[in-house]
């Protein structure tokens, strides 16, 4: 029950994060969302005998009641629905409206559209797919703490979509890869991980503005006429 109540709850806190972004545009939406996601932790950690701040809370979890294995099969099931559900939702009138917006938010305006309706849709079904998601880590865990919301997992989050590419569905699947398997490169410089991790970043992002799935896409279509 509480994972429904935390995956219900978040929606709300991504309403008030558009009411704070609202006049933001692009870079300025990204950059007040960052501020408001280091403030949390301080809030959390400020509400200590309630949160638990950095010593955090334990409870029991949900691997007491099931394997690890069977919680990774269901975590996959979830991926696949969540993803089905973003598929489907590009699909309809609402899923192209919401890519005008993006590419476009004043032209899509201009034609009548009330896109504030829209980023609201857009910030609550984030918001409901993001605490559940949350709200799963935390019953696989058993802990929770202001450590977990830290500001360079917090960069991890914001690293994903940009390196992948957020313009094609498939792209912040390989943003996630890239971000949980190139530390795991540089486990032999452990001491310096962070600085090399940096510098991949920058040489990916200036390398590739548009992420890693776009150019791919492109790679494999040039592939493709090719032989034909």
């Amino acid at each position: 029950a509480a994972m429904f109540i935390s995956a219900a709850f978040a929606p709300v806190v991504g309403v008030i994060l558009f009411l704070a972004t609202i006049r933001a545009r692009g870079f300025y939406v990204s950059m007040t969302s960052f501020l408001l996601a280091i403030l949390f932790p301080t809030l959390i950690n400020a509400m200590q005998d309630i949160t638990g701040g950095r010593s955090g809370l334990y409870f029991s979890g949900i691997t007491e009641f099931i394997e690890r294995k069977t919680l990774y099969i269901l975590v996959i099931i979830l991926t696949a629905l969540v993803a089905g559900v973003f598929l489907w939702i590009m699909g309809t009138k609402t899923g192209k409206i919401l890519t005008l917006i993006s590419e476009n938010d004043r032209l899509t305006q201009a034609v009548g559209i009330n896109t504030r309706k829209y980023k609201i849709l857009a910030y609550t079904i984030a918001g409901f797919i993001s605490g559940f998601g949350g709200a799963v880590y935390v019953n696989y865990t058993g802990f929770i703490s202001s450590t977990d919301i830290e500001v360079f997992t917090t960069l991890y989050i914001f690293f994903i979509p940009l390196i992948g590419g957020s313009r094609v569905f498939y792209g912040p699947v390989l943003g996630a890869l890239f971000v949980i398997l190139v530390p795991e490169l540089l486990v032999p410089v452990e001491r310096y991980f962070r600085i090399f991790f940096g510098l991949i970043f920058i040489l990916v992002i200036v390398l590739l503005p548009e992420g890693l799935a776009p150019n791919i896409q492109r790679l494999l279509t040039k592939i493709r006429l090719k032989r034909d």
